[in-house]
């Protein structure tokens, strides 16, 4: 069998799996077996790509991420997932490649070109030549469909007319095809508009799956890219030198006076910092400090990549500077854990949230991006090669955070951890999603039952909730959504099977 036919019966078993997969499916274990579907049909049709360290990484992400989904079934996970395989077909199609955003790219694109040229690719139609047909009158040349039509059509006059005829043989017939077409009633999905549609989105992941639907761009963008820093071949004139080395010099060194003075401030409030601060107060600390945080460590980024772009990397005094730098960085490095100290405080206070847990992750990275700034100037690397080195970190943040249940996890923390004064239950109840639903029936004779109100229609309309009510909402939502999606095995996960045995 020809490559061309093996990679349309592969299109048509991607197809049918994607159909058998998805169809009024919700994501969950068939989230797992697609993407180990996807990584089979990727080594199969792109062979280089099995000796790529970084498409087999890709590929073990993915793998945990859709596990994740399984069991968690957040929509972060969900999104993370989607992003994970996109970055796994860029790689895995584009053998060479192994920069993030590049992979990612790719990945994007080869799915989205998957309409351009199909038919060319496919290769179900015969291409024999067409014999012209010779009458030979003493065979019959066979049995073709075409020639059922009119004793169908003659057979069903006759039916009409007995059935007219004779009561109990319309009454037999009728239901002879009642049970004909009720048995084929699934059939009528296959024809709507909505299937149609469905289908018509499966060509594109199940056709980036088995050819390289965009060109080799990014892998040409990346090989154009310096990871480290060419000493020059021309030596530049000693008062150039000597003015940038002394600009670099100075500003850092003020720099690191200035980032001094305001660490040590940043110590002396969080050590006098109120126990019983207000939740407002806290967030504003918070928030107003990781903006901060995200605006100096961008400009420290910058003026490094300024100073240490390329001469002053080579010249006697650049050691001295380099120091200067590392200080800097450490300093910057030192901001993180004030923005920390008081994520810290205010999760202590009033438990986890969504944005606190962020921050946690922010400033992970954001170390993370602090050291690659040091290997930047220890090892003479360029933009591209720090950019490369934090996108695998980002990549790998989203992995790590996708193995957690957040809505379990911050709803756990909350209700053991923060004091009932201070526990948000509205939070938990109504801006948290369902999966916490069997931990708030766990604690429901637990929970202190607070009154709240909400203002609709421009504060005109007042509606007063009490914990009972929000609760008795929120299982009856998780039920009926439950009981009317109507899904198979495809779409189980752990977490909605954990929280249907506790409602119910």
């Amino acid at each position: 069998m020809e490559d061309k036919q093996i990679k349309s019966f592969l299109f048509l078993i991607g197809l049918m799996t994607f159909h058998a997969s998805f169809w009024k499916e919700n994501i969950g274990l068939n989230a797992l077996l697609f993407s180990v579907l996807s990584a089979g049909f990727l080594a199969y049709n792109f062979p280089e790509s099995r000796t790529e360290k970084s498409f087999w990484a890709s590929v073990v992400g993915t793998l945990l991420i859709a596990a994740t989904v399984m069991i968690h079934h957040s929509d972060y996970s969900i999104v993370v997932w989607l992003l994970s395989w996109l970055l796994m077909v860029g790689i895995g199609t584009l053998s060479g490649l192994h920069d993030v955003l590049y992979g990612f790219l790719q990945g994007f694109l080869n799915t989205l070109m998957a309409w351009v040229g199909l038919s060319s690719k496919l290769s179900w139609r015969s291409e024999n030549p067409i014999v012209e047909e010779t009458f030979v009158p003493e065979k019959t040349i066979g049995l073709r469909p075409s020639l059922f039509a009119i004793p169908v059509l003659i057979v069903g006059a006759f039916i009409v007319l007995y059935a007219i005829g004779n009561q109990d043989f319309a009454q037999a017939i009728s239901a002879f095809f009642e049970k004909i077409f009720s048995s084929l009633d699934w059939l009528k999905d296959l024809f709507s508009l909505r299937w149609l549609f469905f289908m018509g989105m499966a060509i594109f992941p199940v056709s980036a799956l088995i050819w390289r639907n965009y060109g080799e761009g990014f892998l040409k963008m990346q090989e154009n890219k310096r990871y480290f820093i060419a000493a020059p071949e021309l030596t530049p004139t000693m008062r150039k030198i000597n003015d940038q080395y002394w600009t670099a010099f100075l500003t850092l060194a003020m720099l690191n006076v200035l980032i001094l003075f305001f660490n040590v401030q940043e110590f002396f409030h969080i050590g006098n910092q109120a126990a019983d601060a207000t939740a407002t107060a806290m967030r504003y600390s918070v928030h107003f400090g990781t903006y901060i945080l995200i605006f100096s460590i961008v400009l420290a980024m910058g003026l490094l990549f300024y100073f240490f772009s390329d001469e002053l990397n080579f010249i006697e005094k650049s050691p001295t500077l380099r120091l200067l730098a590392y200080a800097w960085i450490a300093q910057n490095a030192v901001m993180v854990v004030t923005v920390a100290l008081r994520n810290y405080a205010y999760i202590n206070n009033y438990g986890l949230a969504y944005k606190r847990v962020g921050v946690i992750f922010f400033l992970l990275l954001t170390l993370f991006g602090l050291i690659t700034m040091l290997l930047k100037i220890k090892d003479i690397r360029t933009f591209s090669s720090v950019l490369m080195l934090n996108g695998w970190s980002v990549y790998l943040a989203l992995i790590l955070a996708s193995t957690i249940n957040w809505d379990v996890f911050i709803t756990r923390y909350n209700l053991a951890h923060t004091a009932p004064e201070r526990l948000d239950l509205r939070f938990l109840l109504q801006d948290v999603s369902d999966k916490n639903l069997h931990i708030l029936l766990a604690y429901k004779n637990q929970l202190p039952n607070k009154s709240y109100t909400e203002k609709h229609w421009f504060g005109l309309v007042t509606e007063e909730f009490n914990v009972e009510q929000l609760l008795e909402q929120k299982k009856q939502r998780f039920l009926t959504r439950m009981e009317d999606n109507g899904a198979s095995v495809m779409s189980w996960n752990w977490i909605d099977e954990v929280n249907w045995k506790a409602a119910k």
